[in-house]
């Protein structure tokens, strides 16, 4: 028989889209699934939608909760999951019908723990995904992070574009009342595989909706993506892994820059920008030690460090 996969759909206020989600993981080809919706304290009708499903379907295992956010939710669906693999979807987005057959058997002919798709942002539910001839990669997990670490590479943050090995989440769980829930998590799982197979195919539908956490207004909340790379930094440091770490630390230069910015147009109160502009200062510091030789980045940066106010001007952000 085959191995189980569990699929988790943390649920909260997506009444609209919630059916579509549902339905493109109950037709999957690959059948052998444990589907479980937690419905996170929605106060619209998406705990009767999931009550609904889980009659027609004895795969399907409903859990209500109270309202804790997306990582919270995560990590409930996590705990009572019982497959051989685990499978995130947001409950908004929805899949093609053999995204996890495919992803199951890339793991499975590869001997790896994480199998990743790319993903397709969508506007409209009519969009489609035309994929070129497939191109499938085995990376070892330190050539995975690299990519993380710079951009337009194959391998992508987000959670919901991979099947993972469950054993990979004995200790990991999702940052409770973050955003950015990804940035926080994905690298640690990689770090963790043994390897990681990527197709080039766009199997996942990303729906792009206002109201959602990313697509909304620039807001205080988005700043949690400080921390996430506070604590990757800290993470490499501890692992000793100088030339990922001089790979992140220059990204996180460009994030720091990415939240001045928005945070200036956005008005944030003064403390706020002053303690990324401080941030911004020590993390430049940083990234000198581990990056000695003189370069056009390092004077765009040291620029910055002189005059914050640049990012404005220079082609950064």
């Amino acid at each position: 028989m085959e191995e189980k996969i569990s699929v988790i759909i943390p649920i909260y206020q997506v009444e609209n889209f919630l059916r579509k989600c549902i339905e493109t993981i109950v037709e999957q080809t690959y059948q052998n699934l444990e589907i479980i919706l937690v419905d996170d304290g929605s106060k619209d009708n998406c705990p009767q939608i999931c009550d609904e499903y889980a009659r027609k379907d004895e795969r399907i295992k409903v859990i209500h909760k109270e309202n804790g956010g997306l990582s919270d939710a995560r990590n409930v669906g996590i705990e009572n999951a019982t497959g051989d693999y685990l499978f995130f979807i947001d409950s908004d987005d929805w899949v093609e019908k053999d995204i996890l057959s495919h992803l199951y058997i890339m793991l499975k002919e590869n001997k790896a723990d994480i199998a990743e798709c790319q993903y397709e942002k969508v506007y409209q539910e009519q969009d489609i995904i035309e994929n070129e001839k497939e191109k499938v990669m085995l990376l070892q997990p330190r050539q995975a992070l690299e990519n993380l670490a710079v951009e337009n590479k194959i391998n992508n943050i987000i959670i919901c574009s991979k099947l993972y090995k469950s054993k990979l989440f004995r200790e990991i769980r999702f940052p409770k009342g973050k955003i950015h829930e990804d940035e926080y998590t994905t690298y640690k799982l990689f770090y963790m595989a043994n390897k990681i197979v990527v197709t080039n195919l766009k199997l996942y539908y990303y729906r792009q909706r206002e109201g959602s956490i990313i697509v909304t207004k620039f807001n205080p909340k988005r700043l949690d993506v400080i921390q996430a790379y506070e604590e990757r930094l800290k993470f490499y440091q501890k692992k000793d892994e100088k030339h990922l770490y001089k790979l992140e630390i220059t990204k996180f230069l460009y994030i720091l820059l990415y939240c001045y910015y928005h945070s200036k147009k956005a008005k944030f109160d003064k403390q706020t920008i002053k303690n990324i502009k401080t941030k911004y200062k020590k993390v430049y510091k940083q990234y000198c030690k581990v990056n000695p030789m003189i370069s056009k980045e390092k004077v765009k940066y040291g620029l910055i460090y002189l005059v914050p106010n640049l990012v404005f001007i220079l082609p950064i952000i």
